[in-house]
């Protein structure tokens, strides 16, 4: 619906509208923008007057990123029922970490004394420049080494009766990110496989302290027959033992033969 909230405590009322039909709003901006690390690229929006007076003090801002990573073109009046064109450059420094990130873009102006705006949001894409790419490849053969070495312990361990079991899943978890990884490499896409190898070494960090755990406890079969000498203890303890009632028995048998 359509309300106006009126500001106080300032020099002159300030009147905000929220408005289904806004009268300021942003007709054009791409959902996907994606920029390499160390590059620029420019964008275009489209702002739009749904009012029947001329929009003054249009500003516009970008959030979710540093802010000297975004400029944009001004427009500083927009007519009654017109729409204009401004650009929106995005300058990537080469140390940027490759990711994806939500970025907001506010549009604001004033109708007389109401200020109105509207927002759109887009993912930008900050992909790998060329020596980021050799740094994930060189990253990927360094986890791929480390985790055929996890496999193998993990398959000395088996053998000697030892529980992998946990092992076995941090190590499944470990070698299906690396194969995506890999297919990603595969196919020039260094933004996928970098996102799969982020965080992999904390994973196979967890995977060598489960090695060294399972390396000092003692084999599963060790427990099982700790348990089945347990069990075998009470049962012949149940069989042999008398019972109250059993010695109360022979106690009344002894006195019946006196």
């Amino acid at each position: 619906g359509n309300f106006t909230v009126t500001i106080e405590n300032v020099s002159q009322p300030i009147e905000v509208n929220e408005t289904g039909s806004k009268l300021l709003y942003i007709t054009q901006c791409p959902d996907n923008v994606e920029v390499m690390q160390g590059k620029s690229k420019t964008v275009s929006i489209a702002i739009g007057n749904n009012d029947t007076e001329t929009i003054t003090e249009i500003s516009i801002s970008v959030s979710g990123i540093t802010s000297s990573w975004a400029s944009s073109g001004e427009i500083s009046s927009l007519e009654a029922g017109k729409v204009k064109k401004t650009n929106i450059t995005f300058t990537i420094p080469k140390t940027a970490t490759v990711e994806l990130k939500n970025v907001k873009i506010t549009v604001t102006g004033k109708s007389g004394s109401l200020v109105v705006k509207d927002e759109k949001t887009l993912n930008l894409k900050i992909l790998p420049d060329e020596d980021t790419k050799a740094t994930i490849k060189t990253m990927y053969d360094n986890y791929m080494s480390q985790a055929i070495e996890i496999n193998k312990t993990i398959t000395r361990l088996a053998k000697k009766g030892k529980d992998t079991s946990l092992l076995q899943t941090i190590f499944n978890d470990i070698w299906g990110k690396l194969t995506a990884a890999k297919a990603s490499i595969d196919k020039g896409d260094y933004f996928s496989a970098f996102i799969n190898l982020n965080g992999l070494g904390t994973k196979i960090d967890l995977a060598n302290k489960e090695i060294e755990k399972a390396s000092k406890a003692y084999p599963l079969w060790i427990y099982i027959i700790i348990a089945f000498v347990i069990i075998l203890v009470l049962v012949l303890g149940y069989l042999f033992i008398p019972t109250k009632s059993q010695e109360g028995e022979e106690e009344y048998e002894e006195e019946y033969e006196e």
